[in-house]
């Protein structure tokens, strides 16, 4: 098991199974260990997110896992005025996909400056394009400890 932050709220982190892909979100003081490299959110019913692997980033929505290093999965992002969109394909084919109002909470506080900081769709989709997101979540996974 590993323990993942929660993108939006320090208030929640998910307990998650790499190899089975069982998760619970707990509240965060909750947690019985450190967190491991990764982030996820609740979308819905859905809780989407990355963590690191020794293979590389991996993609999860729910119990359904992406390496992300396979070169037939890839992400996307489109911005709109009023709403984003999102897609997640392997093979060509979309393997999560969502619309979602764009956020204009952001510049509020020091975490979250602009959009792209505040909203983890478009962190993912620019993070994704760039060499250095694939070394960072390239790691050994860190399981949780007991505190």
């Amino acid at each position: 098991m590993i323990w993942l932050k929660n993108y939006n709220s320090g208030r929640f982190v998910l307990e998650y199974d790499p190899a089975t892909g069982k998760a619970i979100e707990v509240a965060r003081d909750l947690a019985r260990g450190a967190t491991a490299r990764g982030f996820y959110v609740a979308q819905g019913h859905d809780l989407i997110g990355v963590f690191a692997s020794p293979a590389g980033p991996v993609f999860f929505v729910n119990r359904d896992r992406y390496p992300m290093k396979d070169p037939t999965f890839g992400v996307e992002h489109q911005r709109g005025d009023r709403e984003h969109r999102f897609i997640a394909r392997r093979g060509g084919a979309p393997v999560y996909e969502l619309r979602y109002p764009r956020r204009t909470d952001f510049g509020q506080d020091n975490w979250t400056a602009d959009e792209e900081s505040a909203d983890w769709f478009l962190w993912l989709a620019g993070s994704a394009a760039e060499p250095q997101f694939y070394s960072y979540y390239t790691a050994p996974l860190e399981p949780a400890r007991s505190s």
